[in-house]
């Protein structure tokens, strides 16, 4: 028994398609961009050759009359040429589509795995060391702040993990350890030596010594006057995307280290915008870190405006928007 087939159009296209460009028995769909074939004129069969044998989903116009009725199938019509000029066409764009979209997944992979191992800033470094008191005894469940950037802690055997992106150091990393009992000290490495596992160890600095900075207590004002670049965009009170990083590492090391310490929180303005703007970007920042857990009784917003530029030729005038930029900030410092 011969299977009925019928042509059902649940959701007719809405393109107006009289209007539309012709193109090769068929017109130019002005909404998909896909050739619509006109198959009012063509005979049952043809329509059937099409359908059966085409690649991919088929865009058609027909006519009333073939949409009111079951299609006859005639198993002795022989393929007509412009049945196969249609099918061809189809399976060459096929073809090609499916090339050109291996092609380009292909491409991309490459082009991914080399700009990787091309860029070693979006390389991971993974810094490896170990933590060790005046006598070579390992210090455990000590906090260690990388950089500003992050902070870990040792393990039961003083040993500590960290992976960092190679852009986030420029040509030196500092190491701040808060050791409990050991006292706080910072441990300065040049970055082409973290990549071998480093040991930290306290060293005992005598009064008149001078000689090293490796293993010297941290000064409160290190930590606080290196988070510093909180910067925003021009006429802008909110922090730039790439700021809420340092933030968020701001409000651990002050929840963390300094929770009943005055932190003055300046505001500062690139000496085009407004002056006050320098308050309400404190003020901000403020309410941010608040958000964050950190005490706001304890952060004073003071309004720098453009008294302070990091640049001092902006003051004539002569800088870039980039170091404009750089102007647009809020610092923390500790109060005296």
């Amino acid at each position: 028994m011969k299977e009925l087939k019928l042509i059902n159009i649940p959701f007719p296209c809405q393109a107006d398609l009289d209007k539309s460009k012709k193109k090769d028995g068929g017109v130019l769909c002005d909404l998909c961009s896909k050739k619509v074939i006109d198959f009012s004129d063509f005979k049952d069969q043809e329509i059937i050759d099409v359908m059966d044998s085409a690649p991919q989903k088929v865009c058609g116009m027909f006519s009333q009359e073939q949409l009111s009725r079951p299609l006859q199938q005639n198993s002795r019509f022989k393929m007509t040429k412009r049945v196969a000029s249609i099918l061809s066409g189809m399976m060459l764009l096929n073809s090609a589509s499916e090339l050109t979209a291996q092609e380009v997944s292909d491409y991309q992979k490459e082009k991914d795995t080399l700009t990787q191992n091309s860029n070693p800033e979006n390389a991971l470094l993974k810094i490896q060391g170990t933590l060790l008191d005046y006598d070579d005894k390992p210090i455990a469940h000590a906090k260690i702040n990388v950089n500003n950037i992050t902070t870990v802690s040792t393990d039961a055997n003083g040993k500590f993990t960290v992976d960092i992106q190679e852009k986030q150091l420029v040509n030196h990393c500092n190491f701040y350890v808060y050791g409990g009992e050991h006292g706080n000290r910072q441990f300065p490495y040049l970055k082409k030596d973290l990549h071998k596992p480093i040991t930290l160890k306290y060293i005992k600095i005598e009064p008149k010594s001078c000689s090293t900075r490796i293993g010297e207590p941290i000064p409160k004002v290190a930590v606080t006057g290196r988070i510093q670049q909180v910067t925003f965009g021009r006429n802008s009170i909110l922090p730039n995307d790439n700021s809420i990083r340092v933030l968020d590492n701001a409000s651990k090391i002050v929840k963390e280290f300094f929770p009943n310490n005055t932190i003055i929180v300046e505001g500062n303005t690139d000496g085009i915008e407004k002056e006050e703007l320098g308050m309400k970007r404190a003020e901000e920042v403020i309410k941010y870190l608040k958000e964050k857990g950190v005490n706001a009784e304890n952060l004073i917003p003071v309004n720098k405006g453009f008294s302070e530029p990091m640049l001092s030729k902006c003051l004539l005038g002569e800088c870039t928007e980039n170091e404009h930029q750089m102007n647009r900030r809020v610092v923390f410092k500790l109060k005296d």
